[in-house]
């Protein structure tokens, strides 16, 4: 199987149907949208887009008003 949902994949081997499932958690899931980075579950990612990506929550953040838990 190859990998074809990212540009930078398609110079990976082939792979077997377990190393393209753990490739494909590891690399294409709970990717950010925006910089592409990937983080290890969806809560952590929708916390990255907050404080990374959202300019109400810098503002926010900014007066001292918000902050978010990642535990």
């Amino acid at each position: 199987i190859r990998c074809t949902l990212h540009p930078t994949c398609r110079f990976l081997p082939p792979l077997t149907i377990p190393l393209y499932e753990k490739h494909y958690t590891r690399v294409h899931t709970n990717r950010c949208a925006v910089c592409v980075r990937t983080l290890p579950t969806p809560r952590l990612l929708e916390i990255h887009v907050q404080e990374c990506h959202d300019s109400w929550f810098a503002v926010r953040a900014g007066r001292g008003e918000s902050m978010v838990c990642s535990v």
